[in-house]
């Protein structure tokens, strides 16, 4: 049986990441680690839904294609290298998507642009949006006041830091901030 993962801002490639991923101290071993927890991780059949940043480099773009694993990338600021190089790697390239009600992107959106939809994304190294959105208007059939929330996949912000989290546990993760948010009202 197949599993559905996440993780954004892989960085491979990047040649000073040392430099804000400090527990690492080349470029080299940052990307051996990651490849390491993916590899632990990720069967043949798996999808793994990349939210951007994925490699600046093609030496780091071909890092990832040797992983297992159906790859998709949401492209991110620092995918620069032209699109059929990421295509070569990953089976779709997306720069937005909407997916099973989230809306999948490498940075957030703006919370008036949710409609009601969780916003899984990369980008934010420091954490980036925390809040729970109550929409106050309606879209293609989303009720008024239908809550949603972001969800940060940046590597280093992942509930286990630089390891894929699957899609069943990331959605509890966002349930239950909405809840959380609910029952403090």
């Amino acid at each position: 049986m197949s599993h559905v993962y996440f993780i954004g801002d892989l960085h491979f490639g990047h040649s000073r990441i040392e430099r804000f991923r400090t527990q690492f101290p080349s470029e080299s071993v940052h990307r051996q680690y990651i490849m390491d927890t993916w590899t632990d991780r990720i069967r043949k059949r798996d999808i793994v839904w990349v939210m951007g940043d994925a490699a600046f480099t093609q030496e780091g773009l071909d890092s990832i294609h040797t992983l297992p694993g159906r790859k998709i990338l949401v492209r991110g600021n620092h995918d620069t290298l032209p699109t059929e190089a990421y295509l070569s790697v990953f089976e779709e390239v997306h720069g937005i998507v909407c997916w099973k009600g989230l809306w999948l992107t490498h940075a957030p959106i703006h919370p008036t642009e949710l409609y009601g939809r969780s916003n899984v994304h990369g980008h934010c190294h420091r954490g980036g949006p925390q809040e729970v959105v109550s929409n106050l208007n309606s879209f293609r059939g989303v009720q008024l006041g239908q809550k949603a929330t972001y969800f940060n996949t940046c590597a280093e912000h992942l509930p286990t830091p630089y390891t894929p989290i699957e899609y069943h546990t990331m959605v509890d993760h966002i349930k239950g901030k909405i809840r959380d948010e609910s029952a403090a009202l």
